[in-house]
């Protein structure tokens, strides 16, 4: 079957996965974002790998986004919607170059580029802050993981993952299942990574707040969304009360309201 010209004219979808997961923790939710018409691209972090002591770093999982941005933009021409959960936030958001914006390449004669950027309970972060920093107006800290001498950080067990991950999620088969994929990840290297980029103050943004997140707090997620915008930040906020993974227990919704969103981007 032909894509109808609603779905030809969507965004390509590049999802950015969080801290110990991998792309198929998120199977389930990019198979949805392909069934609602999206052309779906997932990177796998670099920094979320089973090596020990860590051998990647923060700015590894930077190149491997822009690596995979920059095809999509400079290459094939592509519109794209940048989707970052958690962590992801931060290697996506420094991932997305001026220089790809849509609105940049528009004004320059050329084809693609980023057109909106996605936060899922994800970090917003800008100088002076850190990933340290931000974690400190929380509540979490790092009582959900071990994190070894080498700096490598893994969830104590499958059961704590789930009290923190997937705190509102009631299909243990579900939880089960997505909690094998999660993988340790390389967690020193990443803490006091200098952050640069501010990409939400140059194209339009949607941030997903979760009123129930016990990994990364509501109040944590109010004190950078504050900062945002009054740094300039163009960021629509649609708040959810729900915990960590809704990609996983509000799948349709989510991939709904993505689809809203991407539909109603002005170019």
């Amino acid at each position: 079957m032909a894509p109808s010209s609603t779905q030809s004219n969507l965004p390509v979808a590049l999802v950015v996965h969080g801290a110990y997961h991998t792309p198929k923790s998120l199977e389930p939710f990019l198979f949805s974002l392909k069934t609602a018409g999206f052309d779906v691209h997932a990177p796998w972090l670099p920094t979320c790998n089973d090596a020990h002591p860590p051998n990647s770093s923060f700015s590894d999982d930077i190149s491997t986004v822009r690596s995979t941005l920059s095809k999509l933009v400079e290459q094939k021409g592509k519109r794209v919607m940048v989707i970052m959960h958690s962590y992801g936030g931060m290697p996506g958001t420094e991932a997305v170059d001026p220089s790809l914006l849509y609105s940049t390449r528009k004004s320059q004669g050329q084809a693609g580029g980023v057109v909106h950027l996605f936060y899922m309970c994800a970090f917003v972060l800008s100088p002076p802050y850190t990933l340290a920093s931000a974690l400190a107006h929380g509540e979490n800290g790092t009582q959900m993981v071990d994190i070894s001498d080498d700096g490598t950080a893994v969830a104590k067990s499958a059961e704590v993952a789930a009290r923190y991950f997937y705190s509102d999620i009631e299909d243990d088969k579900l939880v089960k299942r997505t909690c094998a994929t999660l993988v340790p990840w390389n967690f020193a290297p990443v803490l006091q990574a200098e952050l640069k980029g501010e990409a939400w103050k140059q194209v339009g943004s949607t941030y997903l707040r979760t009123t129930k997140d016990a990994v990364v707090w509501p109040r944590q997620q109010d004190m950078m969304l504050e900062h945002a915008q009054k740094k300039g930040g163009k960021i629509e906020v649609v708040t959810w009360d729900c915990g960590h993974s809704p990609f996983l227990n509000r799948r349709d919704e989510l991939v709904g309201l993505i689809r809203k969103t991407a539909e109603s981007v002005q170019l």
